[in-house]
């Protein structure tokens, strides 16, 4: 599993989205894609790596970077807006923790929502 599966997983447990196959794809109405935003349905959040920092020298700390999309149908602007805002309050600032054996220090915005 990979920085993607992570994301992937933590949004599912804040129920934010669901993983495509499960329950909480019905009980959230939106899905994730990783590394493609699918054409349908129209509740969708796409993660992409985007290639982050180079690596510490002499450390094993990586500094992976990724983008959220979000989207929603032609007349939710609202709707996709307030999805985005929820995925920034889970991801801006937090906090340390190991998921699937892998340990973050951190997550960070590097932008406001564009």
């Amino acid at each position: 599993m990979g920085l993607l599966d992570d994301v992937e997983a933590y949004f599912s447990t804040q129920s934010i989205a669901g993983i495509a196959g499960t329950t909480s794809v019905t009980d959230t109405g939106w899905i994730i894609f990783k590394s493609r935003m699918a054409p349908d349905p129209d509740k969708a959040i796409a993660l992409f790596e985007t290639g982050g920092f180079a690596p510490e020298v002499r450390s094993d700390l990586n500094r992976p970077t990724f983008q959220v999309r979000v989207r929603a149908n032609t007349t939710g602007y609202s709707t996709g807006r307030d999805k985005l805002q929820a995925i920034e309050d889970i991801l801006h600032g937090f906090a340390s923790t190991t998921m699937n054996g892998r340990y973050y220090a951190a997550i960070y915005a590097m932008t406001d929502a564009i």
